[in-house]
């Protein structure tokens, strides 16, 4: 709120960032509003879910998990319903990390004349942001996330000429923004309810450790939350897995990262060598997967043990994290050797 931040109020939440995040939605708007929901990922359902639960009307838009969200849609069903008064989105989508386009979100969404919330969690403290300059009308976050203090509260900035507005739109007592909001106004910063007194002092402290370190801008340079979350959607991209959905369970990783990974394609490898080799190979069959998976899963070895990690470390391959001497895909030749053992008997 650098460009203007006597326009804007904070109101602190007690609970989890889930918590923040019901208040500002069931709080926010009217009886007759309309909420437009653009899902990308569990946290944008969950937007969706928490609309559903408190009966406000409200409409997804769910792109899937690996994309962004469609913008000409945005435009056009905003253009085309007139009953939509809302537009909530999640800043950086934890589930894969993705980090949406919220400035051309924003933009379009204030050319309709809507209001704008917005599901900062976890990129909010992580990266440079002026939600005055974006004209957000609400966004959140928690304590525990980029700002890297202990869970415990979350916190809703809101433009106070709204704020002032909301009075008896909330559909909760507890998670009710605009009571909380002027409980902490006329009451010096007193909570409602019991305080997280701990929690608050741990956020100060974490406060001024952020300044140190430079504030905003220069922990985003570093290796902060929002870059680690960006792993994850390279790591499915790099490895075809089109969502979360279609992960292997443990057991099956032996069998199904050796049809599937590209090793050899990973940035800094040297070429993986066919792990058998002569006529004894050719003449082998290939052992039947079902079986492979039953024997592994009904006889644990310590080589499983070993596995448990290997996909943290096709994760760091994938982010392109350093593997220059051709160290982790030796390792992986090891490990498939293993499986390869353990799948002949």
């Amino acid at each position: 709120t650098a460009t203007e931040p006597e326009a804007y109020s904070c109101v602190l939440v007690q609970g989890s960032g889930t918590f923040a995040v019901e208040a500002m939605i069931g709080s926010v708007i009217p009886p007759e509003g309309k909420l437009l929901v653009l899902a990308n990922g569990a946290y944008g359902d969950r937007l969706a879910k928490i609309a559903a639960c408190l009966r406000i009307e409200h409409v997804v838009h769910d792109c899937g998990e690996l994309v962004r969200p469609d913008l000409v849609k945005l435009e056009a069903e905003l253009a085309d319903d007139d009953a939509i008064t809302h537009v909530v989105l999640v800043h950086n989508e934890t589930t894969t990390g993705m980090m949406n386009p919220l400035e051309a979100i924003a933009a379009l969404v204030k050319a309709q004349g809507k209001m704008l919330l917005v599901d900062s969690m976890s990129a909010f403290g992580g990266v440079p942001l002026d939600i005055a300059e974006l004209r957000i009308d609400y966004i959140v976050s928690s304590a525990n996330k980029c700002i890297q203090g202990v869970p415990g509260f979350g916190f809703v900035l809101g433009r106070v000429e709204h704020l002032e507005k909301i009075k008896g739109w909330a559909r909760s007592f507890s998670l009710d923004l605009y009571d909380q909001w002027q409980g902490m106004e006329k009451g010096l910063g007193k909570w409602r309810f019991t305080s997280p007194t701990h929690v608050v002092r741990a956020f100060y402290q974490a406060l001024k450790e952020l300044q140190e370190e430079g504030g905003v801008v220069a922990r985003g340079e570093g290796l902060g939350r929002p870059l680690l979350y960006g792993t994850t959607q390279r790591f499915l991209e790099h490895f075809g897995f089109r969502s979360l959905d279609d992960l292997p369970r443990p057991e099956e990783l032996p069998v199904i990262l050796r049809e599937r990974t590209p090793l050899e394609d990973l940035e800094g490898s040297k070429p993986v060598e066919s792990i058998e080799s002569g006529s004894a190979a050719a003449n082998e069959p290939e052992p039947d997967v079902d079986d492979v998976l039953a024997q592994e899963a009904e006889t644990p070895t310590e080589e499983d043990e070993g596995l448990a990690g290997w996909d943290e470390e096709l994760v760091d391959a994938a982010a392109g994290l350093g593997d220059g001497d051709g160290e982790l895909v030796d390792r992986a030749e090891d490990r498939t050797d293993q499986a390869e053992e353990s799948a002949h008997g």
